[in-house]
C-alpha cells in the first residue's frame, strides 16, 4: 500500500512539474513578439505545438491550462501584458481556449499519424476556434482575413520548426 502511494505521489509531482514547466514555456514564448499589423506575431503556438510533440496528452493539456490559469491570475504574459480573467471576453479568447485541446490533440495524434499531420490538426483546431469566436465580433470576411489567413504562413513555419526541434530533442534525450 505504501509503495502504491509513493508511486502515485511521484506521478502527481511529475505531472505538476511538467505542466508548470510547459506553462512557463508558453509564457516565455508569448513574450516574444514580432511587431505586425493588425496583431503582432507571438511564439505561443510554437510552444503549444512543441509541448504536443514532447509531452503526453494530459501533460500537454495541463501545460496549456497552467498558462491560462497564470493569465487569469493576472500574470502579464499575454500580448501587450494585459492579463486578467476578462481575457475570455477578448478577441483572442477563441484561440486561447483552444490551446489545451490543441496541445492534447497533437500529443494524442503524433504516434498515430505523421507528426506533421498531427500539428496540422492542432493548428486547425486553434484557427477554427479563434475564427468562430471572431465572427460575431468582426464578421466572417475580417475574421478570415485578419484572424486566420494572415497567420497561415507564420504558423506553418512554427509547425515545421517545432517538428524539427522535437526531433532533435528526442535524439538528445
Amino acid at each position: 500500500m505504501e509503495i502504491t502511494l509513493k508511486k502515485q505521489n511521484t506521478a502527481l509531482l511529475n505531472f505538476l512539474i511538467k505542466s508548470l514547466s510547459g506553462g512557463g514555456l508558453i509564457a516565455l514564448c508569448s513574450l516574444v513578439t514580432i511587431p505586425f499589423y493588425p496583431v503582432p506575431f507571438t511564439l505561443q503556438t510554437l510552444a503549444i505545438i512543441a509541448l504536443g510533440l514532447t509531452q503526453r496528452p494530459g501533460q500537454a493539456f495541463g501545460s496549456a491550462m497552467a498558462y491560462l490559469l497564470a493569465v487569469s491570475a493576472g500574470s502579464p504574459i499575454l500580448n501587450g501584458g494585459l492579463s486578467n480573467m476578462l481575457w475570455i471576453f477578448g478577441p483572442t479568447a477563441g484561440y486561447l481556449v483552444a490551446f489545451p485541446f490543441a496541445a492534447s490533440l497533437i500529443a494524442f495524434l503524433r504516434t498515430r499519424i505523421h507528426p506533421l499531420l498531427a500539428i496540422f490538426c492542432g493548428q486547425a483546431l486553434i484557427f477554427g476556434s479563434g475564427f468562430a469566436a471572431l465572427v460575431p465580433l468582426i464578421g466572417v470576411s475580417l475574421a478570415w482575413s485578419k484572424g486566420v489567413f494572415l497567420f497561415l504562413a507564420s504558423d506553418a513555419l512554427k509547425g515545421v520548426s517545432a517538428f524539427g526541434a522535437s526531433a532533435i530533442w528526442k535524439k538528445l534525450k
